[in-house]
């Protein structure tokens, strides 16, 4: 009487046991495509992930087969019940399919992000319009790879399919029994541990539970765990380290500090400001400052002769978080990257909003399409009366199939158009974001043979944007409008990194250059060796000009303003605090703070307290204010 219900018992462990190989083998394909980043762990510390992993995999399964699994063992009507198992199939294969193809993409776009795929950043899917040769050039392997274990999944649940069909056709009718109903309470209780990731976990497993690495992290968790459990994930919650607004004020960033350095300074007129974004330029791929040759030489050249914050940290770590960083001094320090987060709506002054109202003429320029990134709509919010995209790039011969308008081209196109904005006879404001030295890392054939490959993909077009950008600025100081022009360059976010004092570094990855040049005013004496973040460029701006404004954001300051300061880094692992050499670092599981030094990572006897408030004051101001839709002081806090 037993025999049915084992059958059914035994193809269902087969359905699930080919779905669970699915997430071992692409796992080991992860290890081994991006086995080089692994190199500096030991054995012990890799198992140790591994069997995080297996815990994650465990959990993803649970969620993928509760559906299948209750088609297989409840009693269904007439012609359902006779297609129970090839219906099971169908649905395990089309809800599960698209997430393995995600999670193989991952294994190369995770190096990059710095963070598994969610439903949040499938707008990346749609960014590049990149060619079948271009995919093909770089990542035959895991292409290839793919669709081979996808097809060879596919037929496997189709033979289990098939066969269990046979054997029930011909054999006894599954009789509803006690054992039956044993059966179904010990299946919900797989599914219960599974989606816990073991039987001593009160709670369904999360992302928070992964190895608290970096890098280790993200190969521990899966694209389909962390798709699946961001689907129930919970909207912010409030913080309440002070419980009281007026508490916290005095320990942000924008409310302390000193009197500007700029003072006495400014020049009399006012002047323009041309802030580039280069894309994933990296500290170490500079060389003077790494004592090396370097990807980078006129931008080593530029750091000579200009204030070079060489200390300086990312807010992001996605294009999508990066400009809005720059450009609007709101850090992602969330879940979600701002612009597709349910708080996109929060009110706060960008650079084009600020200056604005000063009588400037202002412009976003980006190469790529039109709608990229949303960074269209980011312009419109943060005041930009104008953005310049591909579609009104002259020239289709300079396109890159992929993004958009090579850099060389496009710097130069923005040089013309500054001369135009100049010609309206006002000053001028524009953000530039580059985007050659982006996945897949296309340069101009005639330049194939003068920039060789590096030692990572990215150092190639990182070597022609830097030639491009020498081509504007060779441009520019043919130009009225130099003399008069503020110039910063930084990058939207960090990237892989490839110098080993960079990779041993846990926020190796998030160090970025931030360079201030003007060819006609005198700097005054800044300390350009103190810890500085992307949001506090916007206020640097607006204190360089003398401008003021009761909406910026107070979670940056003015780099001219001397005085204490935390740096937040928002990692996998947890949350960075920064102040001078110290570190507070907060575990993401809620463990206790550890404190360290900055550029050791030496452990301290504990965490400095300083950094440990000011870090959660900037991370109660944001998170709350994200909920109250407001990313600046209210009137009556301001001080």
């Amino acid at each position: 009487m037993r025999r049915p219900l084992v059958s059914r018992l035994y193809h269902l462990g087969l359905m699930a046991a080919v779905t669970w190989c699915m997430f071992l083998v692409m796992r080991l394909a992860d290890f081994w495509w991006n086995r080089p980043d692994f190199s500096e762990y030991t054995g012990k510390a890799i198992r140790h992930a591994l069997l995080l992993g297996l815990r994650f995999d465990a959990s993803a399964l649970a969620y993928l087969m509760a559906l299948p699994t209750l088609l297989i063992i409840l009693p269904l009507p007439g012609i359902l019940a006779r297609r129970r198992w090839h219906l099971a199939a169908i649905i395990l294969f089309v809800t599960t399919a698209p997430l393995f193809a995600m999670g193989w993409v991952d294994i190369e776009l995770v190096r990059f992000v710095k963070a598994r795929m969610t439903a949040s950043t499938l707008f990346l899917f749609r960014e590049g319009s990149f060619t079948f040769s271009d995919l093909m050039k770089g990542y035959a392997v895991l292409i290839i790879g793919t669709l081979f274990f996808l097809c060879l999944w596919a037929y496997c649940l189709r033979k289990i399919a098939k066969r269990a069909t046979t054997r029930e056709n011909e054999g006894l009718p599954l009789r509803f029994s006690l054992y039956w109903i044993l059966a179904l309470l010990l299946i919900i209780a797989l599914l219960v541990v599974g989606i816990r990731g073991g039987i001593k976990n009160s709670k369904p497993l999360r992302v928070v539970d992964t190895y608290p690495d970096l890098k280790l992290g993200n190969w521990a968790l899966n694209t389909p765990f962390t798709f699946i459990t961001e689907l129930r994930a919970k909207p912010l919650r409030e913080k309440s380290w002070f419980n009281n607004p007026q508490k916290l004020i005095p320990w942000l960033n924008g409310s302390s500090g000193g009197q500007s350095l700029m003072e006495g300074r400014r020049p009399d007129k006012p002047q323009n400001v041309v802030i580039f974004m280069m894309e994933s330029l990296a500290q170490d791929q500079m060389g003077r400052i790494n004592g090396q040759k370097g990807f980078t030489p006129f931008i080593d050249e530029l750091s000579e002769k200009s204030l070079f914050f060489h200390e300086a940290y990312a807010n992001a770590t996605r294009s999508i978080e990066g400009v809005p960083a720059v450009l609007g001094g709101i850090p992602a320090w969330g879940t979600d990257p701002f612009l597709v987060s349910p708080y996109a709506n929060a009110e706060f002054e960008g650079l084009g909003t600020l200056l604005s109202k000063q009588g400037y003429a202002t412009a976003f320029f980006h190469g790529g399409k039109k709608g990229t990134m949303f960074l269209d709509k980011f312009a419109t919010r943060a005041g930009f009366e104008k953005h310049y995209s591909r579609e009104d790039y002259p020239n289709p011969a300079d396109i890159d199939t992929s993004w958009g308008v090579f850099d060389e081209p496009w710097f130069q196109y923005v040089a013309g158009k500054l001369d135009e904005m100049h010609g309206q006879g006002k000053p001028f404001a524009v953000g530039v974001f580059s985007l050659t030295a982006h996945f897949p890392f296309n340069i101009p054939e005639k330049y194939k043979s003068v920039f060789p490959e590096g030692p990572i993909r990215v150092l190639r077009s990182q070597a022609y944007a830097d030639m491009a950008l020498r081509r504007f600025f060779e441009t520019a100081r043919t130009k009225p409008w130099y003399k008069d022009t503020l110039f910063i360059v930084t990058a939207d976010h960090g990237t892989q990194v490839h110098l080993e004092s960079y990779r041993k570094d846990p926020l190796g990855e998030w160090r970025i250059p931030v360079i201030f040049f003007h060819p006609s005013v005198q700097w005054p004496v800044v300390d350009t060796g103190q810890p500085v973040e992307q949001i506090d460029i916007l206020p640097s701006v607006a204190d360089f000009l003398g401008v003021t404004s009761d909406k910026l954001s107070p979670l940056g300051r003015s780099l001219f303003k001397p005085g204490p300061r935390v740096v937040v880094v928002r990692t996998n692992a947890g949350i960075y605090n920064m102040e001078d050499d110290a570190v507070a670092f907060e575990p993401k599981n809620g463990g206790k703070p550890v404190g360290m030094k900055r550029k050791t990572a030496d452990r301290l006897p504990e965490a400095p307290q300083d950094a440990l408030t000011r870090g959660r004051a900037s991370t109660e101001f944001y998170y709350n204010g994200l909920m109250q839709r407001r990313l600046y002081l209210p009137g009556d806090k301001k001080q």
